[in-house]
C-alpha cells in the first residue's frame, strides 16, 4: 500500500496505527490521538485516482486540456465538500454517523486530496463476521435505520450507498448510517450514481446501464440487509455452489426472492415488500417501513434467540472395506429392517450365508455376528435360567406350600406393604408382613376362606391410606401449588409510563415480574392492588412485561403482555401568520418524529372568541377571526401521541392597514400637523412620533391626524407613523425652513380638462411650480411660473389622472404633493353639423415614412403586432361644414379590455385643415401587451367614433 500523508492542521496530534484498505484511489487507516489515546478512522480520497484518468479525459475530448481537467476535478471536490457539510448537519441525530471533520487540499499539479476523519466504530459487516445477531437486534437495526433514513428524507435527501460496511453499531446496540451517499431527492432524476455505490445490496435499478435511482432505492438496500441477516448471513440464491456474483445476477433477473430461512411468513412478507424488484411496489417511505416492523414486533413475541447460519453436516468417512467369503466388500452394519425381520428364504439357504461384519476393536461384543456355519455359543446364564424354570427345586426338609397360598404370592404383598410403610414412615403404625414360614402349621390347619381374609385386610387398609394420601396431594397440587393468571392487560400508558392490571386465582406472595424494552434494557416497577406501574420509560418504545411465580408455585395462563409507550412528537416550531384576507390565521408546523393522521388545534381570543379544528398535514387555515383581537392557538395531544416542544403560539389580528398621503398638512409658528389617509380597515389607534434636536414626543391617536406643539420651524423634524400590522414605520422628514404644501386639489371641469390648485407656506419657490400628470402609461407636465393654479386640457374622457406637484427649481418642499382626478364621460360631438352616426373609423397598417396619404394605405386591418404603429382614418359624413376655421383639439385614445387608458395623444389644428377629401388621417403607436383594445377619437373632448381591434400574442422590444 502507498504511504498516507498526515496533513496539517487536520491531523496534528495524531499518529498512524494501521492502514487497512486501499482501492480505486481511496485509502483507509486507523489513527490514534496522542493526547487521549482515542482511535479514529481516516479516509483519504484522491481526485483523480491516477494520472491515467486525466489523460483519458483529455484523449476522449471530455476536457480540452489539463487546466480544464483541474476545473472539473475542483467541481468534484466541491461536491464532496457540500455533502460532508450536509452530513455534519445531521450529526446530532443518533442514527447518522457523520464524518466529524475534513480537509480538502489541492495537489501539486492537477487534482485534489480529500481527508475525512471519524471516531472508530465497528461496522455491521465486521460485527457479523465475529458475532451472531439476535432476532431482537436485527429488528432494532431495521427500526434504527428507518429512523435515520426518515430524518434524511424529511430534510430532502436520500441515501444511495447503504450496505453493511456503512452501517455502524454502538456500545448500547444502536445502529447508524455513515460514509458518503447523500443525493437530494429533487435531483434524483438527473443524478449519476457512482460505481462504488453499486453492490450486492443495491436495488436493481442501480445496476442498469444508465442507473435510475429513486426514493425507494435506499429502502431496498435496507430490506436486503435484513434479508442477509435472517438468511444466515447469505444473500438470495447464494450457497456453497453459487458464489456471490452469480447469486447477484440471479437476484437481478428474478421477480421473486426465496424466503429467508430464519424469518416467519409475516416477517418474510415485510422483507419481500422492501426488496421488490418493482420500485412502485415497495414501501413509499422509511416511516411506512418502520411502521411495518413495529407492528410486527407488537403482534409477535420477539426473542433474543441467535440467528445462527445453518450447519451443513459433512458426510461420514467410509470405513475400510472387509473381504467377505467371496472377496466382495460388505457394509459396516446391517440395516435395522434386516436385523429385525430377516429374509427367511435367504436365512435358510446355505448358499447365501449372512455376511460377516468387519473386525473392529470398538464394536461391543454383543453386536458381533457368529462365524459362517458356526453355531452361536450358549450363554451359561441362559442354561441356568432354563433349568430353574423347567425343574424348580425345594429344600429336602420342607414340603411344598398348599395350593391356596399360590393365589396371593407373598412377594406381591411384601412389595405393597413396603410401599405403604414408606408412606407412613413410623414403626408403630407400619403394617408387617405375615411370617409364612413361622405360621406354616397354622396355615395348614386353617380353612382357605380364613387364610384369604387375613391376607386382604392389610391390603385394603394400605389402599385406603394411599387413596387418602393421593387425594391430599391432588388438592395441594391443584389449589395451592398451581396459580392461574386469570387476567392480564394494559390499562394505562403515557409517553413514559405503562400500567398493567392482573388477577390471580389465588394470592402468590412471591410473585415477581420484569419489564424489558426491545434493546434488552430492564426497568423496575411499583406494585399496587393487582396493578404494576412502570415509570421513566422511553417514548415510542415497545416493552414486554413478564410475570414469574414464587419458588413453591407454578403460574398457568398468559403470563406475558406487550405494551408500547406513546410516541413522542416534537414540534420544532409552531408559527401563526395573518392571511391575505386579514380574517384568516395560517398555522404552520415543523415536526420531528411520528405524526398523527390528524391534529387537533384549539384557540381562544381576548374577545372571548374560541373554537377548535382538526386537520392533516403541517399547515391549516383558521377563517372567520375578528380584527384587533389577539388569538392563542394550542395543539392538543392525540391518542397514542405525546407532544413536546413548541405546541402553542399567539397572533394579533390587525386590520389591512394601507396608508396614503402621509404628509405635513399644516404649520404655525410653534406647531406642526401631520395627516394621512387610511385606505382600508383602520386600526383602533395609531402611534405617531415627532423628534428632532431636543424635541421628542410620541402621540397615540384614533384619527388620521396628529398635532405636535412647541416646535420651531427653523429646525428639522422627523415624523414616524407606526401601524399595528408590524410593518416598518412610515417616516417623513421636514427640513429646517421648509416650504409646506398644505393643500392640493384637482377639479374636473369637463370631459377633457381638470383644474389643479394648491396652497403653500411662504415664501413661494423662486422658479414657480411644475405640475406632472400621468394617464395610463402616458405622462405629461405643465409649468406654472407664478400663482397656485393650472388648467390641464386635452385629457381623455372617463380617465383617472394622477397629479404630482413639484417646485420648478428643486427647492425642498413637504406636505401634500399628489392627488388624483377622474374625468367624466364625454358627450357626442355635434359641432359643424357633423353627424357621428354617418362617420366611420377604420384602422390600417401605417406606411413607412412621415408623409403618407390615403392612397398609400392597403386594406384595413383588425389585428396588429405589439408596439406596431397604426394609421387611423375617419370617413366624415357627406354633409358637414368642412371650411370652418375654428381651433379644434383632437384626442386619440386606446383603451384596454378593462376600459383603462393604455395610450393617448392630443394635437390641435384648425377645423378646415383636418380634412383631406372628407377624410381625417392620424397615426398612433400601439401597446406592447397582447389583448383586445379599442381606438377612440375625440374632437374638443367630445366623442366622435371608435373601433375594436386585437394585438397579437407575444411582445416586441
Amino acid at each position: 500500500m502507498s504511504e498516507i500523508t498526515l496533513v496539517s492542521p487536520l491531523l496534528d496530534g495524531y499518529k498512524l496505527l494501521e492502514q487497512f484498505s486501499e482501492h480505486d484511489g481511496t485509502q483507509c487507516c486507523y489513527l490514534e490521538k496522542i493526547e487521549t489515546g482515542e482511535q479514529f478512522v481516516l479516509k483519504h480520497i484522491s481526485i483523480p485516482e491516477s494520472e491515467t484518468k486525466t489523460q483519458a479525459l483529455i484523449l476522449t475530448g471530455a476536457v480540452a486540456d489539463e487546466a480544464s481537467a483541474n476545473e472539473y476535478y475542483e467541481g468534484l471536490a466541491e461536491d464532496l465538500r457540500s455533502e460532508l457539510i450536509r452530513m455534519q448537519a445531521f450529526r446530532e441525530h443518533g442514527g447518522i454517523a457523520a464524518w466529524t471533520d475534513f480537509q480538502i487540499e489541492p495537489r501539486e499539479g492537477i487534482g485534489f486530496d480529500v481527508y475525512m476523519l471519524m471516531p472508530r466504530k465497528q461496522s455491521l459487516k465486521t460485527y457479523l463476521q465475529d458475532n451472531a445477531i439476535t432476532q431482537l437486534q436485527a429488528l432494532n437495526l431495521g427500526i434504527d435505520l428507518c429512523d435515520a433514513l426518515n430524518t434524511l428524507r424529511e430534510a430532502g435527501f436520500t441515501y444511495q450507498n447503504l450496505k453493511p460496511e456503512n452501517v455502524f453499531i454502538s456500545e448500547n446496540n444502536r445502529f447508524s448510517i455513515g460514509d458518503l451517499g447523500l443525493i437530494p431527492c429533487k435531483d434524483l432524476e438527473f443524478s449519476a450514481v457512482p460505481e462504488s455505490y453499486v453492490n450486492h445490496f443495491s436495488a436493481p435499478e442501480l445496476s442498469k446501464l444508465i442507473p435510475e435511482p429513486n426514493e425507494t432505492s435506499d429502502l431496498y438496500a435496507l430490506g436486503m440487509i435484513l434479508y442477509y441477516i435472517f438468511n444466515g448471513n447469505h444473500l438470495p440464491f447464494e450457497d456453497e455452489k453459487t458464489p456471490p456474483d452469480k447469486a447477484a445476477a440471479k437476484r437481478l433477473e428474478s421477480q421473486l426472492l426465496p424466503a429467508p430461512v430464519y424469518a416467519d411468513y409475516e416477517l418474510a412478507e415485510i422483507i419481500s415488500v422492501a426488496c421488490s424488484s418493482d420500485s412502485t411496489e415497495r414501501y413509499d417511505s422509511p416511516a411506512a417501513f418502520r411502521q411495518a416492523l413495529t407492528l410486527y414486533m407488537q403482534r409477535n413475541e420477539v426473542s433474543d434467540q441467535l440467528l445462527v447460519p445453518p450447519l451443513i453436516a459433512e458426510a461420514p468417512a467410509q470405513p475400510p472395506e472387509s473381504p467377505a467369503a467371496d472377496g466382495a466388500a460388505v457394509p459396516d452394519a446391517l440395516p435395522d429392517s434386516a436385523a429385525e425381520t430377516p429374509d427367511t428364504e435367504t436365512a435358510g439357504t446355505p448358499e447365501a450365508p449372512a455376511p460377516n461384519p468387519p473386525p473392529s476393536e470398538e464394536a461391543p461384543p454383543d453386536t458381533a455376528l457368529p462365524e459362517e456355519n458356526e453355531p452361536a455359543p450358549a450363554d451359561p446364564d441362559d442354561s441356568e435360567k432354563k433349568d430353574s424354570e423347567t425343574s424348580p427345586t425345594q429344600p429336602d426338609d420342607e414340603e411344598p406350600a398348599p395350593e391356596e397360598i399360590e393365589e396371593s404370592p407373598p412377594e406381591s404383598i411384601d412389595e405393597l406393604l413396603a410401599s405403604v410403610n414408606d408412606v407412613l414412615g413410623e414403626e408403630d403404625t407400619a403394617i408387617e408382613a405375615p411370617d409364612i414360614e413361622a405360621n406354616e402349621e397354622e396355615l395348614r390347619d386353617s380353612s382357605p376362606k380364613k387364610k384369604k381374609k387375613r391376607v386382604w385386610i392389610p391390603l385394603l387398609i394400605a389402599l385406603l391410606i394411599l387413596a387418602l394420601l393421593g387425594a391430599a396431594i391432588a388438592y395441594f397440587y391443584t389449589n395451592w401449588y398451581l396459580v392461574t393468571m386469570e387476567r392480564i392487560e394494559v390499562v394505562d400508558r403515557s409517553f413514559d409510563s405503562v400500567t398493567v392490571a392482573y388477577q390471580l386465582s389465588s394470592p402468590d406472595p412471591d410473585l415477581s415480574w420484569e419489564c424489558i424494552d426491545t434493546y434488552g434494557n430492564s426497568y423496575a416497577g411499583t406494585s399496587g392492588e393487582e396493578q404494576l406501574h412502570f415509570h421513566d420509560l422511553e417514548p415510542g418504545t415497545q416493552y414486554t412485561i413478564r410475570f414469574f411465580p414464587g419458588k413453591l408455585h407454578k403460574l398457568l395462563g398468559e403470563t406475558t403482555v406487550s405494551a408500547a409507550t406513546v410516541a413522542t412528537t416534537q414540534v420544532v416550531s409552531m408559527t401563526a401568520a395573518q392571511g391575505p384576507d386579514k380574517t384568516t390565521a395560517e398555522i404552520a408546523l415543523v415536526v420531528s418524529g411520528p405524526e398523527p393522521d390528524q391534529w387537533l388545534l384549539t384557540y381562544t381570543s381576548t374577545g372571548s372568541d374560541s373554537g377548535s379544528m382538526r386537520f392533516s398535514g403541517r399547515t391549516v387555515e383558521i377563517p372567520g377571526l375578528k380584527l384587533n383581537d389577539t388569538y392563542s392557538f394550542e395543539l392538543q395531544a392525540m391518542e397514542d401521541f405525546y407532544l413536546s416542544g413548541q405546541t402553542a403560539c399567539e397572533l394579533k389580528m390587525v386590520p389591512d392597514v394601507q396608508i396614503d398621503n402621509f404628509r405635513v398638512s399644516s404649520a404655525t409658528s410653534d406647531s406642526l400637523t401631520v395627516s394621512w389617509e387610511s385606505l382600508a380597515d383602520s386600526p383602533l389607534s395609531w402611534t405617531v412620533r415627532c423628534f428632532g434636536g431636543s424635541y421628542d414626543e410620541t402621540l397615540e391617536v384614533k384619527e388620521c391626524v396628529a398635532t405636535f406643539r412647541g416646535v420651531k420651524l427653523d429646525q428639522s423634524y422627523t415624523f414616524s407613523l407606526t401601524t399595528p400590522d408590524g410593518a416598518s414605520p412610515l417616516s417623513i422628514t421636514l427640513p429646517a425652513n421648509a416650504k409646506i404644501i398644505t393643500s392640493l386639489n384637482a377639479e374636473e371641469m369637463d370631459a377633457g380638462s381638470v383644474k389643479v390648485n394648491w396652497t403653500c407656506t411662504d415664501p413661494q419657490p423662486e422658479k414657480g411650480w411644475v405640475v406632472r400628470y400621468q394617464i395610463g402609461s402616458s405622462s405629461a407636465s405643465a409649468e406654472v411660473p407664478e400663482g397656485n393654479e393650472v388648467l390641464l386640457t386635452g385629457l381623455p374622457a372617463n380617465s383617472e389622472i394622477n397629479i404630482t406637484l413639484e417646485p420648478a427649481g428643486g427647492d425642498s418642499v413637504i406636505g401634500m404633493r399628489s392627488c388624483t382626478a377622474q374625468t367624466p364621460d364625454a358627450v357626442t360631438f355635434t359641432n359643424h353639423e357633423f353627424k357621428t352616426d354617418d362617420s366611420d373609423l377604420t384602422l390600417y397598417t401605417k406606411p413607412s415614412g412621415q408623409d403618407w396619404s390615403f392612397d398609400d394605405l392597403d386594406e384595413s386591418v383588425e389585428e396588429f403586432d405589439p408596439d406596431e404603429e397604426i394609421a387611423l382614418v375617419l370617413q366624415a359624413p357627406e354633409e358637414f361644414r368642412s371650411q370652418d376655421t375654428e381651433e379644434t383639439s383632437i384626442t386619440l385614445v386606446i383603451r384596454n379590455a378593462d376600459g383603462a387608458v393604455a395610450a393617448y395623444r392630443t394635437v390641435s389644428s384648425t377645423w378646415n385643415d383636418i380634412w383631406r377629401d372628407g377624410k381625417y388621417l392620424a397615426n398612433l403607436r400601439l401597446p406592447n401587451t397582447p389583448g383586445k383594445y379599442q381606438a377612440e377619437l375625440y374632437f374638443d373632448s367630445q366623442f366622435v367614433s371608435s373601433h375594436v381591434f386585437n394585438v397579437r400574442g407575444g411582445e416586441v422590444g
